[in-house]
């Protein structure tokens, strides 16, 4: 029995236990011959030795044989039963020996002593065995179907954590075996940019050295892909590489400042060789010039091309409108303008999704948009062209380690929401002097007033006429005070907040395409107007001392969430309706231009077709109106959270009193208490001012629709 014994603990199968739902137990033969203590010592034995068969199978045959983490654990673990299946076979060699530790008398092995002997590996082999269990039975998250490093090692590390030190001592041998591995990875990912496998990281590790980590390897990886000749000094590189293979992840701080030194020397010697402060102003301002609409000059000379690229097409046999048609017209835009010599120009290229396109009339119809939609973000990708268009900008190397994709899209939807804004208002100024040329010209016939067979068709046709002024004059007006709060307010605001953020302030001068890398190399700068002296110094210096990478990708974030919210681009709603507003200033452009440039038909005309004619552009033009006027009142209303009654002598500090501005305009602005949030609110109330600024707009009387004109006098 004795040798049946050590041939169980040593791993082998016996016939003498037996292993049913309930566990083990003696066979019936055999269990009659012994004592209830001698019964219950073997089977304490033989349940020690069943552990020990479970992790020694694991560690022959892993679970997970392609996880080379799993591999390094079951081969520590292997280690550690080394010890296990010593003690077995010292323990039977003491037996043969009779040593009186264990043999009684000379003649006799109590069981109680071999269950004193191997009781140490009771909690250990208890402990290895679940390990074992829970490993094979995959990880408890439903989306992982291996155990990656990170999982593995907060399971192992979990379990490390107990009162029993020699089962502490296991498993903290065990954590330093794949802890080995995860460092080499480390190694090989911040230093030569080897990609590192998914879900590396254990919760260990805090969130500051991770993120430094996937910086600093992505990093290191753009470089070796772009082929960058330049490379990491060799003293840091082994200096690190020392640092990581003595450092442990469970020393949380010594490993945060390791992984920080990392960071800060890597960040350095980018910012000094491979993406320069330069480079990044000149993105900047490159971005803000050609999509934000900074130069001005430009934006407007790209909106006439593409105007009068469509009208030619029209015109012409071949009706076809490419994408490089678009780019052409960028280039005849930027003759005689500060961009003509700007070498950001050749970056920028339009693309059209669908290919090629024919251009398209206006829709002389209402927009048809579902008011179950209005919190969506509506598509301003069509006004250009009349099909969805793209302006674009290479994401070359290095840029790409500042830009994102995402932020590129941004800037796209931008420039689109912008560029609709701007061409509505030039259209309508086209509008306003087609009308004028048209009045010149009628004037030289009828002298004074709008002509006529008699006097009510003239009557008709001056009424016509007035209300065909004073809606595009509204228009223009509204568009003017919308274009002021975006072009300046925002646009302008945010760009110069952002530079004083990266340390490269502006001043009130444009400075130009050729000018702009010595001004932005230059040691002293130009200060805002109000601004203390030495403040711009000071924050510059602070922004040498303080910037790297990470943190300037996040005050680029900041500053475009910034621009999409306070240019009211975010709010679904208000979107909406500036959408809205540009497509019924479309359509009224488009309704002048069907009847040849004027509201009013010529004399001859007017007498061949009679009055019908005159009544259903009175029609047409009432109607659009209407529109327009609803428009602005739901523009209005959706920027106060509630109808404003001012006081019977219109008090101006009731108006701000009870004006506020809709939470989603603000939630890109930097919290309710924040100085962006505070600024954004105030430039949001000045644009409800000017929009406001004869109180119809907040007038709670219910008025008769057409009888009061926004701009008085023009009814």
């Amino acid at each position: 029995m004795l040798a049946e014994t050590f041939a169980v603990l040593a791993g082998h199968e016996s016939s003498l236990f037996i292993t049913s739902q309930d566990g083990l137990k003696l066979s019936e033969s055999f269990s009659t011959l012994l004592h209830p203590g001698e019964r219950s010592a073997l089977i304490s034995l033989a349940s020690l030795a069943s552990r020990y068969r479970d992790v020694r199978a694991f560690v022959r045959s892993p679970s997970h044989p392609q996880n080379e983490y799993i591999c390094a654990l079951a081969s520590a673990i292997g280690t550690e039963l080394k010890g296990y299946e010593s003690l077995v076979i010292k323990t039977e060699e003491s037996v043969l020996r009779k040593d009186d530790s264990l043999v009684g008398s000379g003649s006799f092995v109590p069981l109680s002593a071999l269950l004193a002997t191997f009781s140490l590996w009771e909690p250990p082999l208890a402990a290895l065995s679940s390990l074992v269990a829970e490993i094979k039975a995959g990880p408890s998250d439903a989306n992982a179907r291996d155990w990656s490093a990170g999982r593995l090692i907060d399971l192992v590390h979990r379990r490390a954590m107990t009162g029993y030190s020699r089962v502490a001592e296991i498993f903290n041998r065990l954590l330093s075996a794949l802890q080995r591995i995860l460092l080499h990875y480390f190694n090989a990912y911040l230093l030569h940019g080897v990609a590192l496998p998914p879900d590396s990281m254990p919760s260990c590790i805090s969130s500051e050295s991770k993120e430094s980590i996937i910086y600093v390897g992505d990093a290191i990886a753009t470089i070796q892909k772009e082929g960058w000749t330049k490379s990491l000094p060799r003293e840091l590189l082994a200096e690190w590489t020392t640092g990581l293979n003595s450092a442990s992840i469970f020393e949380t701080q010594l490993f945060d400042k390791l992984v920080s030194d990392i960071r800060v020397g890597v960040s350095e010697w980018l910012w000094a060789h491979v993406l320069t402060k330069d480079d990044i102003v000149l993105a900047i301002d490159a971005l803000a010039d050609y999509f934000l609409l900074r130069n001005g000059e430009f934006a407007v000379a790209v909106i006439r091309e593409i105007e009068r690229l469509k009208a030619d097409r029209l015109k012409s046999r071949n009706s076809i409108i490419r994408a490089q048609d678009l780019n052409h017209a960028l280039l005849r835009a930027s003759v005689g303008t500060s961009a003509e010599t700007d070498p950001s120009l050749s970056k920028l290229s339009f693309t059209i999704p669908s290919g090629t396109t024919r251009p398209f009339l206006p829709h002389l119809t209402k927009s048809n948009t579902s008011m179950s939609r209005i919190n969506a973000l509506p598509d301003f990708s069509s006004f250009l062209l009349g099909t969805p268009t793209q302006l674009t900008y290479p994401l070359d190397f290095p840029l790409s380690l500042f830009l994102s994709p995402s932020a590129l899209q941004t800037y796209a939807r931008m420039h689109a929401y912008l560029a609709s804004v701007r061409r509505a208002h030039i259209l309508l100024l086209d509008l306003w002097s087609s009308l004028s040329l048209a009045q010149r010209k009628r004037r030289k016939w009828v002298r004074i007033g709008e002509g006529g067979a008699g006097v009510g068709e003239e009557q008709l046709r001056t009424r016509l006429l007035r209300r065909t002024w004073g809606t595009v004059r509204e228009m223009v007006w509204f568009l003017e005070v919308l274009w002021g709060y975006i072009g300046g307010d925002v646009v302008d605001t945010c760009y110069r907040a952002f530079r004083e953020q990266i340390g490269s302030p502006v001043g009130r001068i444009r400075t130009t395409s050729t000018s702009r890398s010595q001004a932005a190399g230059s040691p002293t700068v130009p200060s805002r107007p109000g601004t203390p002296a030495g403040a711009t110094e000071t924050a510059a210096v602070a922004g040498e001392r303080q910037l790297d990478f990470t943190t300037l990708r996040q005050l680029h974030t900041a500053y475009l969430t910034n621009l999409t919210a306070a240019s009211l681009m975010a709010s679904g709603p208000l979107s909406t309706v500036v959408h809205e507003v540009l497509h019924t200033c479309e359509r009224l452009g488009a309704q002048v231009a069907r009847w040849g440039g004027d509201v009013l038909p010529d004399l001859l005309s007017a007498q061949m077709e009679g009055v019908g004619g005159m009544v259903e552009r009175q029609q047409v033009v009432d109607e659009i109106y209407e529109t327009f006027t609803e428009n602005l009142r739901d523009f209005y209303s959706l920027l106060s959270t509630s109808p404003l009654v001012p006081t019977k002598n219109g008090d101006a500090s009731t108006f701000l009193n009870a004006s506020s501005v809709l939470n989603s305009t603000l939630s890109g602005m930097g919290g309710a208490g924040g100085a962006a949030s505070m600024q954004a609110r105030r430039q949001v109330e000045h644009l409800m001012l000017r929009l406001d600024f004869n109180m119809l707009l907040s007038d709670p009387v219910v008025e008769t629709r057409g009888e009061r004109a926004i701009l008085a006098g023009l009814a």
